[in-house]
């Protein structure tokens, strides 16, 4: 019975990287879109002049990742509350994801 539960379980290790990548680029995606409005409605919103979809996935990325380069930097008071939340969601998605990981091996090896 045990075998048949372990084989229908489908909270293992690689099911959750899928779904962890699959969320992490959801909100990749939906930030960018965020700063790419951002960038449309407000005409001086980063450092750099007409950024494309690549530059700002770039920052997102980036700033998802806490680095902050600092080549793109937002300069009005909407890119700046968008970079505040990219950073709010970064450390939200890498703690979920790390404490579902850790339970997921931890359950692995009872």
């Amino acid at each position: 019975m045990q075998n048949i539960l372990a084989y229908t379980n489908i909270f293992n290790l690689s099911n959750l990287w899928k779904v962890a990548l699959l969320i992490i680029f959801y909100f990749l995606s939906t930030l960018t879109l965020f700063c790419y409005i951002g960038s449309i409605y407000y005409v001086n919103a980063y450092s750099i002049n007409n950024p494309n979809i690549f530059d700002l996935f770039y920052y997102v990325v980036i700033t998802f990742g806490t680095m902050g380069y600092g080549d793109i930097y937002p300069t009005c008071y909407y890119t700046k509350a968008i970079a505040i939340l990219i950073v709010f969601t970064s450390i939200s998605c890498i703690s979920i994801m790390l404490s579902s990981f850790l339970s997921v091996s931890h359950e692995k090896n009872k």
